[in-house]
């Protein structure tokens, strides 16, 4: 399967400083906790300018992707995969907002949070947690006609129309945590994973192209789908080596950022 992920090193510029992810070793069989809220309905996020002005709307097309279950099983097949033991978070009901303050930064350092939690995944001989969210994402940067930053607000399709052109990307719509417990640590706002999360969309291709002047049928966002789900295997990945195991299968080179959209006139 090819990899499809950007990591424009330009985007970089002006992110918030996080501290260094700590040392650390994982071995073979080390306990890693995962949990994915991943949503299942894509949205389709368009941004407009004619030079002068800009907009933006988002909709969800109520099509049943199964995102969740599918996020879930690729992340879950690349930690197994490297060797690691992966703990089900969810079944001792747990919830992604529950984890997502388990690590944070205190100056230069990462620090745990206060209260049982941490303590009861570290008695379990958790080392890791991996979150996975659906959340608004830097689908592009691009600085013509408007604002650089382009947001697109979840998992699915962005598009942009620029004096009449518009171009198509699928955004893998995720916000990723990837927390270490001892040494505590999150190397998913650190280098080298932090770049890859940052802009984490592709360019649509030849006929892959929905919303031309009507709303994309249920089989052309199925097509985006299989992208999305793409990018979610090559950022497990790189989870994976992140921490410290090894890629089962040699990917393919990364397209060129910015490069080769799909472009047509309106």
């Amino acid at each position: 399967m090819p990899l499809l992920r950007l990591i424009p090193a330009l985007m970089l510029a002006g992110c918030a400083a996080a501290p260094a992810g700590p040392p650390f070793t994982l071995h073979p069989g080390d306990r890693v906790g995962l949990l994915v809220e991943a949503g299942d309905m894509p949205v389709h996020t368009h941004y407009e300018s004619d030079g002068r002005s800009a907009g933006r709307i988002a909709r969800a097309y109520p099509y049943d992707w199964q995102l969740d279950n599918a996020v879930a099983a690729t992340v879950q097949r690349e930690l197994t995969q490297a060797g690691f033991s992966v703990v089900d978070l969810e079944s001792q009901g747990l919830r992604h907002d529950d984890l997502a303050g388990l690590i944070g930064p205190a100056g230069r350092q990462w620090q745990p949070s206060a209260g049982p939690l941490y303590e009861g995944l570290r008695a379990q001989g958790v080392r890791a947690v991996v979150l996975v969210k659906d959340a608004r994402t830097l689908a592009v940067q691009d600085c013509s006609g408007g604002p650089c930053d382009r947001v697109a607000e979840g998992p699915g399709v962005y598009s942009s129309s620029t004096n009449g052109v518009t171009s198509w990307r699928a955004v893998s719509g995720f916000q990723w945590n990837v927390f270490l417990l001892d040494p505590p640590g999150d190397l998913a706002t650190a280098p080298p994973l932090r770049d890859t999360l940052r802009a984490p969309s592709v360019p649509l291709y030849g006929a892959v192209r929905p919303g031309q002047g009507a709303a994309p049928t249920e089989a052309e966002l199925m097509a985006v789908r299989d992208k999305v789900l793409e990018y979610v295997e090559a950022t497990a990945e790189d989870v994976v080596l992140a921490l410290g195991g090894r890629r089962t299968v040699t990917q393919a080179a990364a397209p060129v950022p910015g490069g080769g959209e799909t472009s047509s006139g309106r």
